[in-house]
């Protein structure tokens, strides 16, 4: 649909493919300054949680192996 956008204005304008893409992205964007670009992402960032995730295996893989080996506790 935007390459369609981008044909049409450069019919209508007689403008290159650049200034066509240009013309054409500039009507879909949103005009945002930096500072509400920055506000925005701050907001976000205080809305996210912290979560910690542990992950328990019972083999590894030695490089000098060829296959994974399983791991045995040793009770002491």
């Amino acid at each position: 649909m935007h390459e369609k956008k981008v044909q049409q204005i450069r019919a209508e304008q007689g403008c290159s493919f650049p200034e066509a893409r240009r013309l054409a992205t500039a009507d879909t964007q949103p005009v945002r300054s930096t500072a509400a670009v920055v506000k925005s992402s701050a907001t976000d960032a205080s809305a996210r949680k912290m979560v910690n995730t542990a992950v328990q295996t019972d083999l590894t893989w030695p490089l000098a192996k060829p296959n994974p080996v399983a791991i045995t506790k040793k009770h002491n």
